[in-house]
C-alpha cells in the first residue's frame, strides 16, 4: 500500500517547465487550511477524508485506490498482464470516458475512489471490456456542509497540501471546491517537480428523479533535472540501479497543463425508463520537453545516452455516452433492457522530436553539460473518431442467478497526418458481443462466467522506435473468464477464477518500426480473500499468469514465446488491525511478492524475484467538531532491490525504503 501524496510517480511526464507554480509552497497553505477548518459548518461535523482507507474500503483484492493510497493486485496500468488505460477502459458513474492524460496518478481533488472491476465485479457492467474496467468515483458535493484539509510529507522530499469545502447553496444546488499543491513528487523521474490542483463540482436536483452533475479539474505543473528513462537491449540482463541516483542535466525540463471537465445527467422517465448520460473532455497540453534516455543498457552499466527534445504538443479527447434503461419484472424475474450510444473524438499531436545522441556512456557517470544545437520539426496529427451503438439485456432470478448479453456495433476510424506524407487511414466496423452469467449454488456460493469481445487501443510506440510515440490502430480483442464467489457471511468473501485474454502483439520489427507482429495470449488464475471482524481486516490475493506470443512477423532476436513484461506470479497481503481495546490507535502491515520474469526476447534471461514489506501506524480522534487522523507509513522497509520491466523494455526499479507522514482533518 502506497500513499499517493499527489504522486509517487515512477514515470516522467511529457512536458516542459515554464508551468511552474514556484510562488506557492505547501506550508504557505497551512494558514488557509486552519482558517477553513475553524469556520463553523451549518450542520454537524461530517467525516470526509479522515476516514479514507484503501484496505477497509476494498471489496476484493483486485485493486482499489481510495483517497491517497492504493492497494490490490491490479491497477489502471496493469491488469491480467495488460494495461486498461492503454486499452481505453475508463468509466465515470458507469459511463464511457476516454481518459487522455499521460499518467494515472489521479488528482485526489477530482477522483475520490478507483475500483478495478475484474471477474465477478465486472458483471454489473452491460458493456464490459477485455482487461477489466477502471471505475472512477469522482468527488461529488453532498447535502451537508463540511471542509477537509490534508498535509503529507514523503516519500522522500515530497510535500503535499490539500484543502476542500462543500455544501448546499440552495435547496436544490450544492457545490464543492478543492485546491492543492504538491512538490518533488516525481521521486524517480526528476530532481525537482511541482504541480497545482484545482477542482470544482456542482450537483443540481431540480425535481425528484432528476440529477445533474458537472465538474472542472485543472492541474498545471512542471519538472526540472529530468532523470533518464532506462531501456533494456532485449539481449542481455540489465544491471540493478537506483533510479533516484541517476545523473541528470539541470537544463532538462518538462511542463504540462491537464484538464478534465464533464457534465452528467440522471433522469427517471415514465414507464419504468431511466436515462443516464454524460459528456466529457480530457485534454493535456505539453510544453517543449527534454527527455533523457539510456537505451540498450547492458550488464556493465553502459547505455546509449540520447536526449529527446519534443516540441509543444497537445492531446484532446471528447467522449461520452447516453444510456436508456427499461426496468421491468415478469413472474418474479427482474429484467432490464438497455440501449447505448457512445463515442469519442480524439486529436493527438506527436513527433517532430530532435534527437541528440551522446554515444555509449556509463549510467553512473555525470551527463554532458553541453547541449548540441537542435531544431524540432513539425508535429504529426493522430485523429480518432469512434461511434458505438449497443443493446443489452439482463434478467435476474432470485435464488437461481442471472443471464445477460450485449451487442455493440462499432464504427472506428483513425487518420495519421504526417508532414510531407500522404494521410494514412485505418478503419474497422466490427460487431462486438458479450455474454455473462451467474449461478447461485446455495445462499453462500455463486458461480460466474463471461465472454467479452472488444476493440481496444494499445500502448504508444516506445522511445527507441523509429515511429516513437505513434499510436497503433485499435485492434480486436477477446476475453473469457469463469470462477466462484464464496461469501458465507458479511465478514468473509473469497473469489477464485480463471481467465484467458487474446490481443494483438505490438513490438519493434526488423526496421525498428513499432507495429503489430502477431497475437499475445494471457492465461491465468486469480484469487481474492477479504475478512473483517473485531477490528481486524485482512485483504489478500494472488495472480498466476502464463503469457505466450505467436509471431506472424519476424522480430529481431526474438526466439522465445514468453513476452517481456508480465510477472508470472504476484502475491500480496494487507493487514489492518484496530481493535476497540486500542481506542484511537491502529496498525497496518503490507507484503508483496513478485516472481522472476523474462527480460530478454529469447527467454534466456529473467529478472530475479523479490518481495517488499511495509507497515504503518495510525491515530484517529474526534473533538470540537473535527475528526482528524495522524498516520505514519513505511514502504519497502527491508530495502529490497528489484526491477520492473514493461512490454517495450522500459525498466523501473523498485523504490527503496521510504516513509510517509500524513495529517488529515475534517470539519
Amino acid at each position: 500500500m502506497e500513499a499517493y501524496a499527489g504522486a509517487c510517480r515512477s514515470t516522467t511526464r511529457e512536458d516542459a517547465a515554464s508551468a511552474r507554480v514556484a510562488s506557492v509552497r505547501p506550508f504557505a497553505m497551512v494558514g488557509l487550511l486552519v482558517t477553513l477548518l475553524c469556520i463553523e459548518s451549518r450542520s454537524p461535523a461530517i467525516a470526509e477524508r479522515a476516514e479514507e482507507n484503501a484496505v477497509t474500503s476494498a471489496t476484493d483484492a483486485f485493486g482499489t485506490w481510495n483517497g491517497l493510497e492504493s492497494v490490490g493486485l491490479y491497477s489502471a496500468t496493469d491488469a491480467r498482464g495488460f494495461s486498461p488505460k492503454d486499452a481505453g477502459n475508463f468509466r465515470i458513474d458507469g459511463l464511457y470516458f476516454d481518459y487522455a492524460l499521460t499518467d494515472t496518478n489521479f488528482d485526489p481533488c477530482f477522483v475520490r475512489q478507483v475500483t478495478m472491476r475484474i471477474g465477478v465485479a465486472a458483471q454489473s457492467f452491460s458493456f464490459p471490456s477485455p482487461t477489466g474496467i477502471v471505475d472512477l468515483a469522482i468527488n461529488t458535493p453532498g447535502d451537508t456542509s463540511g471542509a477537509s484539509g490534508q498535509l503529507i510529507h514523503g516519500p522522500y522530499e515530497t510535500d503535499f497540501a490539500l484543502v476542500e469545502g462543500q455544501g448546499p447553496l440552495t435547496d436544490h444546488l450544492s457545490a464543492a471546491v478543492c485546491v492543492g499543491y504538491v512538490n518533488d513528487f516525481l521521486v524517480d523521474g526528476a530532481k525537482r517537480s511541482e504541480s497545482a490542483i484545482f477542482n470544482t463540482a456542482v450537483r443540481l436536483r431540480p425535481t425528484d428523479g432528476v440529477e445533474l452533475k458537472a465538474f472542472w479539474n485543472y492541474d498545471p505543473g512542471g519538472a526540472h533535472g529530468i532523470l533518464p528513462a532506462v531501456y533494456t537491449d532485449n539481449l542481455l540482463p540489465p544491471p540493478t540501479y537506483d533510479a533516484r541516483s541517476l545523473p541528470s542535466q539541470a537544463s532538462s525540463s518538462e511542463g504540462w497543463r491537464q484538464l478534465n471537465v464533464g457534465l452528467m445527467l440522471k433522469m427517471t422517465l415514465p414507464g419504468d425508463w431511466r436515462l443516464n448520460a454524460g459528456v466529457f473532455q480530457s485534454a493535456e497540453h505539453d510544453l517543449r520537453t527534454f527527455t533523457e534516455e539510456f537505451l540498450s543498457v547492458v550488464p556493465d552499466r553502459q547505455a546509449d545516452h540520447v536526449l529527446d527534445v519534443s516540441p509543444p504538443t497537445s492531446v484532446r479527447s471528447d467522449s461520452g455516452e447516453l444510456r436508456l434503461v427499461r426496468d421491468f419484472a415478469v413472474a418474479g424475474v427482474d429484467r432490464d433492457l438497455q440501449f447505448s450510444i457512445r463515442g469519442r473524438d480524439v486529436d493527438r499531436e506527436y513527433g517532430g522530436d530532435a534527437l541528440i545522441d551522446y554515444g555509449f556512456v556509463s549510467i553512473d557517470a555525470p551527463l554532458s553539460a553541453e547541449t548540441a544545437p537542435f531544431a524540432t520539426g513539425a508535429v504529426s496529427l493522430d485523429a480518432i473518431r469512434q461511434f458505438d451503438l449497443g443493446v443489452a439485456y439482463q434478467e435476474r432470478r432470485p435464488g437461481v442467478g442471472s443471464l445477460g448479453f450485449g451487442l455493440l456495433k462499432s464504427d472506428y476510424t483513425r487518420t495519421i497526418e504526417a508532414p510531407g506524407a500522404s494521410a494514412q487511414t485505418d478503419s474497422a466496423s466490427p460487431w462486438l458481443l458479450n455474454l455473462r452469467f451467474t449461478a447461485d449454488a446455495g445462499s453462500e456460493l455463486t458461480l460466474y462466467g463471461s465472454y467479452v469481445q472488444g476493440l481496444e487501443d494499445s500502448a504508444l510506440a516506445p522511445a527507441d522506435a523509429a515511429n516513437r510515440r505513434e499510436a497503433p490502430p485499435a485492434t480486436r480483442t477477446r476475453q473469457a473468464d469463469a470462477g466462484i464467489h464464496y461469501a458465507p457471511s458479511g465478514k468473509l468473501s473469497i473469489v477464485f477464477g480463471a481467465f484467458e485474454i487474446d490481443k494483438a502483439y505490438f513490438n519493434l520489427d526488423g526496421e525498428n518500426i513499432y507495429r503489430e507482429l502477431g497475437r499475445i495470449r494471457n492465461r491465468g488464475l486469480e484469487g481474492s480473500l477479504t475478512y473483517s471482524e473485531d477490528g481486524l481486516t485482512l485483504l489478500a490475493g494472488g495472480v498466476g499468469l502464463q503469457p505466450r506470443v505467436a509471431r506472424s512477423v519476424p522480430q529481431p532476436d526474438a526466439t522465445g514465446d514468453v513476452p517481456v513484461g508480465p510477472v508470472p506470479l504476484v502475491l500480496m497481503v494487507n493487514l489492518e488491525y484496530a481493535p476497540e481495546s486500542w481506542h484511537s490507535w491502529a496498525a497496518s502491515l503490507q507484503w508483496a511478492s513478485y516472481s522472476s520474469r523474462v527480460v530478454t526476447e529469447d527467454d534466456r534471461y529473467s529478472l530475479p524475484a523479490f518481495a517488499t514489506l511495509g507497515a504503518g501506524v495510525r491515530y484517529e480522534s474526534k473533538g470540537h467538531g473535527h475528526a482528524w487522523t495522524l498516520r505514519l507509513d513505511g514502504a519497502n522497509l527491508l530495502g529490497s532491490e528489484g526491477l520492473h520491466v514493461s512490454t517495450v523494455g522500459l525498466l523501473t526499479p523498485e523504490l527503496g525504503r521510504r516513509w510517509i507522514l500524513s495529517f488529515t482533518v475534517d470539519s
